[in-house]
């Protein structure tokens, strides 16, 4: 394979050094350095392996999955004479790949959905199992040899979380079954705004909704606009200070978040202005699947009648 810097593949002397140049060598850098981490992992985990896959195939299946199968919380990978299948729910779509995999590995939908909005990196993504954890580029999450329970999902998926969320909300008469209710009438849409490596920014934005809460705001209103606010960093650079700070939200921004304010919302909380603490820690382990502080606060008051 030619190095980097093969002089075969480099511009002329003295020709600009194009955009496109410097993609594709980003490009091959990133791709090089994934392949020598994988081959470096190799053999700490005798019972590890992995498969080669071209990243845009494997973007536009894990996409097309989140669309299709919303509700479905699970994904399965499977490998047999180079093809990839990976199945949400009912729905399977194969992608040529090449390497090992001789067991289905089940993971949570999150990785799909979470890969699927990454930008683009590598051409060539390596897929890794080791130790119950999957490896894709930059993100590992918890993954299963089997086995499945018997309504289809990976053994202990989201009971973590709905054990946890119940804990702080059972003090209200809150049971499991109806936080597990609440996941289950999520928005799908809400629930990909977040992933499983937003901890610190799920923080950080859980402190501001709570001074906006009563504007009838909620964390995804926030999380979008940081998301646009993210895009144009490249621009002017990412600054220090608070959450609106490194992302420039101007008064301005401010203004119009506050003014799209849900008002119905604004006064579910003017009613429940006491419960903003034990609801936005509760929702911090339910912000992965869709659901949002109101769906909380809205179960808390019907119960109470």
């Amino acid at each position: 394979m030619p190095g980097l810097l093969d002089e075969t593949r480099a511009p002329p002397l003295g020709a600009p050094f194009s955009p496109s140049t410097l993609d594709a060598v980003y490009l091959r850098i990133v791709w090089c350095w994934e392949v020598q981490s994988a081959k470096a992992m190799t053999g700490v985990d005798s019972n590890a392996f992995s498969l080669n896959v071209e990243t845009v195939q494997l973007k536009r299946a894990l996409k097309r999955h989140c669309k299709t199968e919303p509700r479905d919380k699970v994904a399965r990978i499977e490998y047999d004479s180079g093809t990839l299948t990976i199945s949400i729910g009912p729905t399977s779509e194969g992608i040529p790949a090449s390497g090992t995999w001789p067991h289905p590995v089940a993971v949570g939908r999150t990785w799909a959905r979470t890969f699927a909005l990454q930008p683009f990196g590598a051409a060539i993504t390596v897929l890794r199992q080791a130790d119950g954890w999957l490896h894709t580029r930059d993100n590992k999450m918890r993954c299963s040899l089997e086995p499945w329970t018997e309504d289809g999902e990976v053994l202990g998926t989201g009971d973590e979380d709905i054990t946890a969320a119940h804990r702080i909300l059972g003090r209200y008469k809150i049971t499991k079954r109806e936080v597990s209710a609440l996941i289950k009438a999520a928005e799908p849409r809400k629930a990909w705004l977040w992933g499983p490596n937003d901890g610190p920014l799920i923080d950080a934005i859980a402190l501001i909704w709570m001074l906006l809460a009563i504007y009838g705001l909620e964390p995804s209103d926030v999380r979008s606009l940081i998301d646009r606010k993210s895009r144009e960093l490249w621009k002017s650079g990412r600054k220090a200070g608070s959450l609106f700070e490194r992302y420039n939200v101007t008064e301005e921004d401010e203004r119009a978040l506050i003014e799209s304010g849900d008002l119905t919302k604004a006064k579910l909380w003017g009613r429940n202005g006491r419960l903003l603490e034990p609801i936005i820690q509760a929702w911090k382990h339910l912000v992965l699947y869709g659901v949002e502080p109101s769906d909380i606060v809205q179960l808390i008051e019907r119960k109470s009648r």
